[in-house]
Formats: C-alpha cells, structure tokens, sequence
C-alpha cells in the first residue's frame, strides 16, 4: 500500500482519508478526511488543516448596509465591494471579514444572494452579552427548550414574523457586527467582523453548552441529536455553517469553564477528554 506523508499525517490515497487524527481536530472538526472532501477548492499541504474558505461579493445599498450578490472558494473570508456584474478580487474594496468562512453560505456552499448586512447593527453582540455570556441565572431549562423553532433563544429568527416566509432564509443570514463580545477573542482581535444572525445564535449555543461543562465531543453529539431529531432522520447531522459558529462559542466557553473548574479541566486534559 502506499502511502503519502504530508509531514503531520500519513495519507492512504486508495481510501481517500488520513490514517490519524487531524491534530487541529477541534478546529477542522475533520479528523481523518481529506480537506473536507472537496479536493477542488481546497487543499492541505501540512497535512493539519485545508486551506480555502470563501470570500463574499457585496454591493452598497444604502448607509452602512450591503447586499451579498456573489462568494468565491479562494481561502479567504474577507467581504468585498463588488462590481455592478458581482465581481470582485482581493484588489477590491474590503468592508470587513466573516466570522467564519461558512457565516453567508447556505448548508450546499452557495452565497446567500440578497442577504443583507448592516455595519450599524449590535444587536447580536447585545444579545451574546445581555442574553447569554454574562446570564449568570441562564439554566439549561431555561435555554435548550428555547433555542430552537423561532423561540426566544432562536436568535435568527427574531423579527420574522413580520415579514413573509419567502424573505426568511434572507433574515436569518441578515448580517451584523461582532465586535466587544465579552470572552471571545475573534470579537476583540481588533479586525472589523461580520457574523450572520443565524452565526450569533450558534455561537450562544457553543458557549452555553461548553460553560455547562461540556467539552466539544459531547456539543457535537447533543446538537446532532437534536438535528436527527427535529429532520427524523437517524443519519442526519449539522451543516459546516452551524458546526463553525458553535465552534467559536464552544471555544470561550469552555475556555472560562476551564478556569473556573481548574481541576477538573486538567484531569480531562490529561485523559483526552477536553
């Protein structure tokens, strides 16, 4: 049999996977595929992580709100100013970066055209801050049986209702700062970010769930579950959008956690299991 070494990682090309774990696991949530499975667009030299994302194309519509109208697979999660025909390059003018290089695509990888950003709008980080990270009396009761079906804690979904259903997917990915979000380094990095309400939602849920103690392993199984649920399809699990922006949440969380239960986080640490 032979096999490739990509330096991190030894690669079996006749199964098309790694023969170990990704050692960025927690954050390529890929252990053993190769680049996602996407060999077009992405590529993985160290054997550790792909490298591609996608770039957004928007067009001004007013003050301090753009329209997305285009997104390319070139590794790069910047926004750009895009031409009258939706395109643009990394010479383009650049209005800010995505949370993640899932933030304005749909489950298939596809730009969500016509969603809308709008550079003036805190109200995800309100809701992070307020509702969320600095919820001292938030309890798992309160929260999970909310968080989903345009209940309170389903953030995307906020202000729905008053508009018909054919604009909802556009609303859910209607675009937002995120910026001063309290123990989340990607909002204090000094860079202006961007994440899609449907993002602000699953980043409360990754940091819920991680300050409850739960490591990535066990979010991933619960958030899957109730995916499998709520589709009643035994095989179903959530899409790269909502793994990434969990991912962000789960991260700070579970970071604080850690500090707050030193013990305990070290014993995991030592048996694998953080």
């Amino acid at each position: 049999m032979t096999l490739y070494d990509y330096g991190a990682r030894c690669y079996n090309p006749g199964a098309s996977i790694f023969l170990n774990v990704d050692p960025l696991a927690e954050q390529t949530m890929e252990p053993y595929s190769y680049v996602g499975n996407n060999p077009i667009n992405f590529t993985d030299p160290t054997g550790m992580s792909k490298e591609g994302g996608e770039s957004i194309g928007v067009r001004k519509i007013g003050e301090g709100k753009y329209e997305v109208v285009s997104g390319k697979a070139d590794g790069d999660k910047s926004i750009y100013l895009a031409d009258s025909k939706g395109h643009y390059n990394k010479k383009s003018e650049k209005i800010g970066e995505s949370l993640t290089e899932y933030s304005f695509l749909t489950e298939e990888g596809k730009a969500v055209k016509g969603a809308v950003i709008n550079t003036y709008d805190t109200s995800g980080i309100d809701f992070l801050n307020n509702e969320v990270v600095n919820n001292s009396s938030l309890t798992q009761l309160d929260y999970m049986p909310n968080a989903t079906g345009g209940k309170h804690y389903d953030f995307k979904a906020r202000g729905r209702n008053e508009l018909p259903t054919t604009q909802w997917n556009k609303h859910h990915y209607r675009g937002m700062l995120f910026q001063g979000i309290d123990n989340m380094s990607e909002s204090n990095s000094g860079k202006t970010i961007f994440a899609s309400a449907r993002d602000i939602g699953n980043v409360g849920a990754g940091y819920f769930a991680a300050s409850k103690g739960w490591n990535w392993s066990d979010t991933r199984s619960a958030f899957d579950g109730l995916q499998k649920w709520q589709q009643l399809n035994p095989f179903a699990t959530e899409g790269k959008p909502s793994q990434y922006a969990q991912k962000v949440g789960h991260t700070a969380g579970y970071r604080i956690w850690g500090q707050k239960n030193p013990m305990q986080y070290r014993n995991r640490q030592r048996n694998g299991l953080n």
